[in-house]
């Protein structure tokens, strides 16, 4: 057998058997019922949230660029949509309500143990909700804050104890809000910078009490922003203070004090360059009457210059709370700060929203005067004009409340008591006497 026949048989007998081998090999495959094999898709993993509740009151926004921004509902939309895309996992309900309704439902909620997890609270309760255990520590989160970036005297109304119990979001400080038209017309061409002499003076040139108008407005009305008025400013400029320096005592029937306030009392009573009725005034009254030009001077925040666009032709101006020739201005520093309830279910939650709240960003956007940290001061240009400049200005010379587990037992004692002066009930020293024996009586309980 030749060799090309050989190998022509061995192909044929290969291929042969790879033949059968495909026919009946896969015959028998698939004559057979094959098992099906189901291939599960990935599931979708659960998110389980957590629902964490914020009160806030009711924010009515300020002017930038000739756009209303930082009003309620607007500003609250925008942080939680905002913050749910960053934190899926954690549902916010916000609740926003009224000024004259906050401290009562606060302390209502705090006292039966429940409440927000998260709430915004002025500097004037934050002594009495420190103290009344409303507020946790954030001795545990502040490390992830750059505290530096903060005024020192924001976190300072904020501070108890060594501890930081609130983040500060805006410092809210009084100016001297003056009619430049009026005092041009009266022939200055600037604000009064010192009392007694130039806001007396400046008062009484100001004054027409034929056609209605006056010189400065007096606050007398019995409530909390009593105690921002200009009579404590000058208590502070004329070098008294409300309790002691090692907070043991009150002080207020310094003569420092007395002196400030009787001139306070006298500009209404004796000199009578003020609107007659103030214990019926408070700010607001103020300031309406200021925008119908009935008032040269007196004392609101930058946060009044929203109202005051609504009369265009309003020349209004805004200065240093005038002071003395050894201090220059001194107000009580107002504001407000993000703080946790003690009682929060969700503290890790709280916190993250707490810190997101507080960036630059939204502090910016939501602060009616000026913010609580330098590098909110820069964003987007809000505060690049003068009535946030002189606020910065002003708020160097501010100093919050005493930080005192009685200091809420405190304002009401003093707001009654400075009323009372206003009213005539009882003469300036007789008040700062009774304040003082009524708040030493407190410290000792």
């Amino acid at each position: 057998m030749s060799q090309s026949k050989g190998r022509r048989e061995y192909l044929k007998s290969i291929g042969a058997f790879a033949a059968g081998l495909a026919i009946g090999g896969l015959a028998g495959w698939f004559s057979k019922p094959q098992e099906i094999v189901e291939v599960s898709k990935p599931e979708t993993p659960t998110i389980v949230k957590k629902k964490i509740t914020w009160w806030t009151v009711v924010n009515e926004g300020k002017i930038v660029s000739g756009q209303l921004v930082g009003n309620s509902p607007d500003f609250e939309n925008a942080v939680i949509n905002e913050f749910t895309k960053q934190y899926p996992e954690i549902e916010v309900e916000v609740t926003m309500i009224p000024w004259g309704e906050l401290f009562t439902k606060y302390v209502t909620a705090f006292e039966a143990g429940t409440g927000p997890d998260v709430f915004f609270i002025p500097t004037t309760w934050a002594p009495q909700f420190i103290y009344s255990g409303y507020c946790k520590s954030l001795e545990d989160f502040k490390n992830e804050l750059d505290l530096n970036d903060f005024l020192p005297s924001a976190l300072s109304a904020f501070s108890a104890e060594g501890q930081l119990y609130g983040i500060p979001l805006r410092v809210d400080t009084r100016l001297l809000n003056y009619n430049k038209r009026l005092l041009r017309e009266a022939g200055y061409d600037r604000a009064p910078a010192y009392w007694p002499d130039e806001v007396l003076e400046w008062s009484k040139a100001l004054t027409k009490e034929e056609i209605g108008q006056y010189g400065i407005g007096i606050v007398g009305k019995a409530t909390d922003s009593l105690l921002y008025e200009f009579w404590l400013c000058w208590v502070f400029t004329n070098g008294g203070a409300i309790l002691s320096k090692d907070n043991k005592e009150c002080v207020l029937n310094s003569p420092e004090a007395i002196e400030a306030l009787e001139f306070y009392c006298d500009l209404l009573n004796k000199y009578k360059v003020a609107p007659p009725g103030a214990l019926d005034y408070d700010k607001t009254a103020l300031r309406t009457m200021f925008i119908a030009e009935k008032i040269g001077m007196f004392s609101d925040g930058k946060f009044a210059i929203v109202d005051y666009a609504k009369k265009p032709d309003l020349e209004y101006g805004l200065d240093l709370i005038p002071g003395t020739k050894k201090i220059r201005s001194a107000v009580v520093l107002g504001g407000w700060a993000v703080a946790m309830n003690s009682n929060t279910r969700y503290p890790e939650e709280a916190w993250k929203f707490m810190k997101f709240v507080s960036e630059p960003r939204w502090m910016a956007t939501w602060s009616l005067s000026v913010p609580a940290r330098y590098s909110a001061a820069s964003y987007a240009g809000y505060f690049d004009d003068f009535p946030s400049k002189i606020t910065f200005e002003q708020s160097k010379y501010a100093k919050p409340l005493p930080m005192h587990p009685k200091t809420g037992k405190m304002i009401p004692v003093i707001v009654q008591g400075v009323s009372e002066a206003v009213g005539g009930k009882r003469s300036p020293s007789e008040a700062m006497e009774w304040i003082t024996s009524e708040i030493n009586e407190l410290l000792k309980e």
